[in-house]
């Protein structure tokens, strides 16, 4: 299995990581979208890069 590959990153941290994933004649891309310690799987990049925002604005809203 090949290693996940840093699509994006944010200005506060927030990744977007890449996995190929095998599953039967096809491969499957899976992106890990990850923001202080909380990640998770999501099927589209767009997907990904807005729960990476989604996660940032809630603990900017934390902080104010």
């Amino acid at each position: 299995m090949p290693l996940p590959e840093l699509i994006s990153s944010t200005e506060h941290g927030g990744t977007v990581h890449k996995y190929s994933i095998a599953g039967g004649k096809h491969s499957f891309d899976r992106y890990l979208a990850c923001f202080l310690g909380s990640c998770k799987f999501c099927t589209g990049y767009a997907e990904a890069i807005e729960h990476v925002h989604e996660l940032q604005d809630k603990m900017m809203m934390k902080l104010n």
